[in-house]
């Protein structure tokens, strides 16, 4: 889509960023990084915060996935 090279990461479009941080934080989980992980869906809800109900709805299913397996996270005994 042409622009100025770089652009991209200082505008990247807010599906982009929380399906970026919804990955971070799946890694994060899967290390048993529940802190980091709790602190990038923050991240994820304040980009969420800022879309389109279009946008919003593009991502609610993700985002709703994220937070059940951080809560699970959560729960689990600490070994």
């Amino acid at each position: 889509m042409g622009g100025m090279p770089g652009a991209e990461e200082k505008a990247q479009p807010p599906i982009e960023g929380v399906m970026k941080n919804v990955n971070i934080a799946r890694q994060q989980l899967e290390n048993l990084e529940v802190a980091k992980a709790k602190e990038t869906y923050v991240e994820i809800m304040k980009l969420y915060r800022m879309m389109t109900p279009d946008e919003q709805s593009q991502v609610y299913e993700t985002i709703q996935e994220i937070y059940e397996e951080r809560k699970a996270a959560e729960k689990m005994p600490k070994a």
